[in-house]
């Protein structure tokens, strides 16, 4: 009896399920878990690459120390949203003019953890400059008419925002933010690009390629002459168009063009009909404001042709003022201010209506109020400014104006124009994209 009890016992499967269940629990676990995890990697792996590609694009027209940190930024701006832990080594070869961008990046896993903490990427890109200045038939253009950068800014950062129902009218050109935009109850009716998100805004095109700030090497060409005088001057337009006569302004005769020093805040007063260098000048004058902004007087009208105002520095106190300053009140003591670029081919500033100095990162915003009137030709450049239009921004009679800015907001209204004719006319230097080859073997964009 014992010997038949014996043997059904060892026949008795009941229960079986729960123990081979329990037995095989784990191991199905880290089945699951590998799956998920690898499935993070495959794409943690490509966001990898591309900020590795986008980082060596936006650095190849760089050399040396600048080509490095701006290579690290990229790479900052790309990922610093995510998970992962990440570090960026970067170098440039003096002889070839490659930059190579290496990424090493890890990713912390969800059920293997407790087995395998993390998981480790790395990825490298190259990249070079183009020699010839001209695109070829491989190149897209960007015809942008409003660029934001927002350097120093994540990559879900907003810097390009629409508020209400803003008046956005664009012809020949397209709006480009290399973080991302939105647009807060109304559509632009343009075509919108962004590395990062796009939300609200007509015919949009995110995820698109890192574009590197051409204009920022400009600044090299900025000389300071003022020392620490900052007592400023008051320019009055006239028919005859003469430059400033004042102790605090320094003319200075360069190649083709006239260079005029203002020391401390430059006051613009002017009449209709009237300019600050003459309706039809024969030549470019770029005007270096340092150790101040610009003020514009109160109901006044001013013209300025062929000129570059070129923001070098800020007063010591006027440190948390706006650079560019308009009359206060809305729509009370308003203010108009048209400028025409610089266009001689050998001046440096040529294509540039309003260049800020790069370097000033701070007190570098600016706020222009319902009311204001602004009109260009060319390239307004504010490359670290939040940059806030509640009146009017308009494009010259040229057919080429540009609006390159650090973050922007509309709550008034932008009406911009772009033409190749114009834009060669005004010798605006354009950015665009070459495809070039990365060490994977896949297209990446080189931006010009």
């Amino acid at each position: 009896m014992s010997l038949r009890r014996n043997l059904n016992f060892c026949r008795d499967v009941s229960g079986s399920v729960a123990a081979t269940f329990s037995l095989s629990f784990v191991p199905l676990l880290m089945l699951v878990g590998s799956a998920v995890d690898y499935s993070r990697l495959i794409a943690y792996q490509a966001k990898v690459q591309g900020a590795a590609d986008q980082a060596a694009i936006g650095s190849a027209h760089l050399s040396g120390v600048e080509a490095v940190t701006r290579a690290a930024g990229i790479v900052e701006a790309v990922l610093g949203t995510t998970e992962l832990t990440y570090s960026t080594q970067a170098s440039t070869d003096p002889v070839t003019g490659i930059v190579t961008v290496n990424v090493a990046a890890s990713m912390p896993t969800s059920i293997m953890s407790s087995v395998v903490p993390s998981l480790d990427i790395s990825r490298v890109a190259r990249a070079r400059a183009a020699t010839s200045s001209t695109p070829g038939a491989d190149a897209v253009l960007d015809d942008s008419c409003i660029f934001s950068l927002g350097e120093a800014l994540t990559i879900s950062t907003d810097t390009m925002t629409f508020n209400g129902s803003p008046s956005v009218n664009l012809r020949g050109c397209s709006l480009r933010s290399n973080k991302s935009m939105k647009c807060n109850g109304s559509s632009t009716y343009a075509t919108s690009w962004a590395v990062g998100d796009i939300v609200g805004c007509s015919d949009p095109h995110p995820r698109q390629p890192y574009v590197a700030d051409i204009y920022r090497s400009i600044s090299s060409n900025i000389s300071f002459l003022c020392g620490a005088n900052q007592s400023g001057v008051t320019w009055t337009a006239s028919t005859s168009g003469a430059l400033p006569s004042s102790q605090n302004a320094i003319i200075v005769q360069r190649a083709g063009y006239a260079e005029a020093h203002i020391c401390g805040n430059l006051r613009l007063v002017g009449t209709t009909n009237s300019s600050l260098t003459g309706a039809a000048p024969t030549s470019d004058t770029v005007v270096i404001v340092e150790n101040g902004g610009i003020d514009i007087d109160g109901d006044s009208d001013v013209r300025a042709n062929r000129m570059t105002f070129v923001l070098a520095s800020k007063g010591y106190e006027d440190d948390n003022k706006p650079i560019v300053r308009w009359p206060k009140g809305n729509g009370a003591n308003a203010g108009s201010w048209a400028v025409s670029a610089s266009i001689d081919p050998s001046n440096p500033w040529k294509g540039h209506a309003v260049y800020q100095n790069p370097s000033l990162d701070s007190g570098a915003d600016t706020y222009w109020r319902s009311g204001t009137t602004f009109t260009f030709d060319g390239v307004l450049y504010l490359p670290n400014a939040q940059f806030t239009v509640s009146g009017q921004v308009m494009a010259g009679p040229g057919n080429c104006s540009k609006i390159v800015v650090g973050e922007f907001t509309l709550n008034g209204a932008v009406k911009l124009v772009q033409s190749a004719a114009g834009c060669a006319n005004m010798q605006v230097t354009q950015y665009f994209q070459i495809a070039v080859p990365t060490v994977t073997g896949t297209t990446a964009w080189l931006a010009q």
